[in-house]
């Protein structure tokens, strides 16, 4: 972890393997939105940047991790029995979990 927590995050403690790859996800998706330069973890500060963090069972298990505005109106789409559905989304938890 040492090459991809920032100061703060590193001063938060060793993350665990769940935090951990919570942490990695919204990394990428900040890096992603952001659309240019070299992806450096290090160097992106997850608490700066809302996003919001989904441990999908089906397929899975998946972390999915989304930055934007106004997350609580996040939807995400599924083909289930052939059909495209909505899925049903827990309640955002806050913080890393």
């Amino acid at each position: 972890a040492g090459k991809t927590l920032t100061r703060r995050e590193a001063a938060a403690g060793e993350p665990g393997p769940r935090d951990f790859l919570t942490l990695w996800t919204r990394k990428e998706c900040i890096f992603k939105a952001q659309g240019k330069g070299n992806f450096h973890p290090r160097r992106i500060e997850t608490g700066d940047t809302p996003t919001r963090t989904l441990e999908l069972s089906d397929p899975g298990p998946v972390m999915l991790s989304v930055c934007g505005r106004d997350l609580r109106r996040l939807k995400l789409l599924a083909v289930r029995d052939g059909q495209l559905r909505f899925l049903d989304l827990p309640e955002d938890e806050g913080g890393l979990a």
